[in-house]
């Protein structure tokens, strides 16, 4: 049983190297896309107005991609710390209730021995 436990953590630890690597793999080829296209588009700018307003618009649409990223992160952080609050506050009407059920059962004990 012990020996299958640790085959199936040895599985497990293989899959999330090959799923980790894959994931590095996929983000270096997103960032050289990414930066051609940044190329591509400077370049296509640049020829029209010019290699300063290129890069004014290039710089400005970075800006702007970030601050959208931003707000999307403080979001789903906000709807987590909700989430993780309310949980909390679930856990501690349960234990209210566990609490009061104690103390009933208690008193029950009491007048059961006397």
């Amino acid at each position: 049983m012990l020996a299958r436990i640790i085959s199936d953590v040895e599985l497990a630890a293989v899959r999330l190297g090959r799923t980790a690597c894959w994931g590095v793999l996929a983000g270096f080829a997103l960032v050289a896309g990414l930066a051609f296209l940044t190329a591509g588009v400077w370049s296509l700018i640049a020829a029209e107005r010019g290699s300063a307003e290129a890069s004014l618009f290039v710089g400005g649409g970075f800006v702007v991609l970030s601050a959208l990223m931003l707000m999307v992160m403080r979001r789903i952080a906000r709807r987590r710390r909700l989430a993780a609050m309310a949980a909390r506050a679930r856990n501690g009407a349960d234990a209210a209730t566990l609490a009061e059920t104690f103390l009933v059962a208690m008193e029950t004990g009491r007048a059961m021995r006397r």
